[in-house]
């Protein structure tokens, strides 16, 4: 059934073509993801601009094709970790990635990184008579400095992600709680919705994201939903189902950024949705 309401804008949408692995916020204006290619196993990075969705880069790793992953974004550096062994999930390497281009600058196998600044990086190296930290410089990866103190005064960066808004992560019991609670409530019978449910409560909407049981035992599927409600109605204004046959409960579902709401469609489409004034007679997603 399809319901027609005044509703959200896209404001664009992305697919890569394989699993979107890992979203990262924007920062500078460019928001970056990992993506996995299951069968061919190769992981790959790309960079979109925020406010359009322009694709400004889009290219594999190096080194390890598969046992590699995003470790964070500061400033204009993108750092990727690999792991000490396929088996072990500990992560060790390091390499660096201009976040503008996609230009691979530098990568080292045997170091693993602890702290992060855009101009300075602290990693430990582990060697014959125990492990060291050093400072290196981010862009190069030239050793600044030796036998860095773990527990030394440290100038942390701005925060780039101190604009980012997070949904609660919250039981059934805590959303009832809330005032929004009511708007959960409305969209799903609480008692067939399964793991935490996400909640972020803005002045004038409330969005959520919750798992809802469909069918029993071990043939049960779970719905994975979104939901954006006007607190002043409880009306939707933007709804989309962001996996529709899940075997668990899914989790950090989507964040806000640059008054766009930012989520992945069935781990395949990355999409940003407006959050500012509404649009005329438009469809609403199914579901």
């Amino acid at each position: 059934m399809r319901l027609f309401t005044r509703n959200l804008e896209i404001r664009w949408l992305y697919t890569p073509g394989a699993t979107i692995w890992r979203v990262h916020p924007a920062v500078r204006g460019r928001i970056l993801g990992e993506e996995r290619d299951l069968e061919r196993k190769q992981v790959s990075f790309f960079a979109l601009d925020m406010a359009t969705g322009a694709v400004l880069w889009h290219r594999p790793g190096a080194g390890d094709p598969w046992w590699v992953g995003m470790n964070r974004v500061a400033g204009d550096l993108l750092f990727v970790h690999g792991f000490a062994t396929p088996d072990l999930p500990v992560q060790r390497g390091v390499t660096v990635i201009a976040a503008a281009t996609g230009e691979h600058l530098w990568s080292r196998a045997e170091w693993s990184i602890e702290r992060v600044d855009e101009a300075s990086l602290i990693v430990r190296e582990d060697r014959r008579g125990g492990s060291v930290l050093l400072a290196v410089d981010s862009t190069t990866g030239s050793v600044l400095n030796e036998n860095v103190a773990s527990d030394g005064n440290v100038q942390l960066p701005e925060d780039p992600l101190a604009a980012v808004e997070f949904p609660a992560l919250l039981s059934g019991a805590e959303v009832q709680e809330r005032r929004s609670g009511e708007f959960v409530a409305q969209q799903w019978a609480m008692d067939r919705l399964a793991g935490p449910i996400e909640l972020l409560e803005q002045p004038a909407l409330v969005l959520m994201a919750a798992n809802e049981r469909k069918g029993e035992g071990a043939e049960g599927r779970l719905v994975h939903h979104l939901r954006v409600v006007k607190r002043d109605t409880g009306r939707v204004v933007y709804r989309d189902i962001l996996a529709a046959s899940a075997t668990g409960p899914g989790m950090d579902a989507f964040f806000v950024q640059d008054n766009a709401l930012v989520y992945v469609r069935e781990r395949r489409t990355l999409c940003a949705v407006s959050l500012g004034e509404q649009t005329g007679e438009t469809a609403l997603p199914p579901g």
